[in-house]
């Protein structure tokens, strides 16, 4: 018997790095929906049946199911329609045509049939109320029309009550009743506590104060009765007597009461402005024990403005004078010569307010000045102030200072000072 080397052989399983360096192919895992609720899926070692069939076998319309899938699909037949008649053929009348068609019994049905048998129908109508007619057929060629006119006992008369009340009209629907009010002859208006419009009716009521009942003195004033009988006077006063009042003298009575006013200062008032205007610094006013102007002299009178001037030199450290005057006015300040600043502008021409480090004094204290630029290199060339305090005679100091240390007015210069008057000072 021969031997089975096959079956005695040991077989090698490790086949070494043969395996590794075969090609094998791998697919991507995907899923496809398949109908009536199943999907096939493969997870990238096989592929699997999910889910089940979600519709019965059977025959759906043209459409055949059997397990889940689509089978047969028939043709659709041509759909055919037979239109059917509109009306169908009437059915003979016969011969006697009384009994082909039955009427509906009843009150409402208006049909019947005339004497040779022929349907038709008729509104019948009567009327039961006297003066009311109707004609027509009921038809759109011939309408029902009712029409009234009342006999006398159901017409309606209107008539006035009362010569208040107008009526006019005849109760038609053209013309109807119009019952209204005559107007008032008092007019609307308030007449008293009472408000009334045109007709006379009462619209308002304003409720009056009672009349007097008893009378209180007030501040100055004194009551005396006799009887029903009141009266009210002024009390007594202790200013009894004559007084001096400006230009006047008043006198009043016991009472307060002024009595009598007579002039006793007179000055040449202007008729037209009914006033009289004095300077105190060019007349000498004369006054009473009470205050009151009683007369004047007119001073000398001195030069209408006073006018100073000082010339300064270049190179000087500081630019003042010192001027005495005799009489009150304000101060125009002028200054003449260039100071070196900065103009606003590129290319400034005109006066503008004067800023640091340049100050125009009055003494000790400092005036708004305006400072005239004729470019923005050359700078200042002149500077001006007007006082707005009116100063009394005497000395005073006008300076133009720098707050720059050891500052020195390269050019020389020229300062005024006039004496003035503003404009509605």
């Amino acid at each position: 018997m021969a031997t089975n080397n096959c079956r005695n052989t040991v077989k090698v399983l490790d086949c070494g790095n043969d395996l590794d360096n075969q090609h094998k192919t791998v697919y991507e895992p995907f899923s496809v929906c398949l109908p009536f609720g199943r999907q096939l899926v493969y997870d990238g070692q096989g592929l699997r049946l999910k889910g089940s069939v979600t519709i019965a076998d059977g025959k759906y319309g043209q459409i055949v199911v059997e397990n889940g899938c689509i089978t047969d699909a028939l043709e659709q037949p041509v759909c055919e329609y037979t239109v059917q008649p509109c009306t169908p053929a009437a059915t003979p009348c016969g011969d006697s045509g009384s009994g082909d068609v039955p009427l509906q019994p009843g009150a409402d049905n208006i049909l019947n049939y005339d004497a040779s048998g022929r349907l038709g129908g008729q509104i019948n109508y009567t009327t039961s109320t006297e003066g009311l007619t109707i004609s027509g057929y009921g038809t759109v060629a011939s309408p029902l029309t009712i029409d009234y006119t009342p006999g006398e006992a159901a017409k309606t008369y209107v008539q006035a009550g009362t010569a208040a009340v107008t009526v006019s009209g005849q109760g038609t629907a053209d013309n109807p009743y119009n019952v209204s009010h005559k107007s008032s002859p008092l007019g609307a208006g308030t007449y008293g506590q009472y408000t009334i419009d045109e007709f006379g009716h009462v619209t308002g009521y304003e409720e009056q104060s009672v009349g007097v009942t008893s009378i209180i003195a007030g501040d100055g004033t004194v009551v005396t009765n006799a009887g029903t009988v009141y009266t009210v006077g002024l009390a007594r006063q202790s200013t009894y007597g004559t007084f001096r009042m400006g230009g006047y003298d008043i006198t009043t009575s016991g009472e307060g009461v002024v009595t009598g006013v007579s002039q006793v200062i007179e000055f040449p008032v202007d008729v037209d402005t009914q006033s009289f205007t004095l300077d105190p610094i060019l007349n000498t006013l004369s006054f009473n024990a009470y205050g009151s102007l009683v007369g004047y002299t007119p001073r000398e009178k001195e030069a209408a403005c006073d006018q100073f001037a000082d010339v300064f030199d270049a190179g000087r450290n500081s630019t003042s004078m010192t001027i005495t005057t005799t009489k009150n006015a304000f101060f125009k300040i002028t200054y003449r010569g260039r100071l070196t600043a900065s103009a606003p502008g590129s290319t400034v021409y005109g006066y503008y307010p004067l800023t640091s480090p340049y100050s125009l004094y009055v003494g000790s204290r400092r005036l708004t000045a305006y400072a005239y630029y004729n470019s923005a290199n050359a700078g200042i060339v002149e500077v001006v102030a007007v006082t707005d305090a009116y100063y009394a005679p005497g000395n005073y100091t006008i300076s133009l200072q720098c707050s720059t240390e050891d500052f020195t007015f390269t050019d020389g210069a020229i300062m005024t000072v006039e004496l003035i008057g503003r404009g509605n000072a």
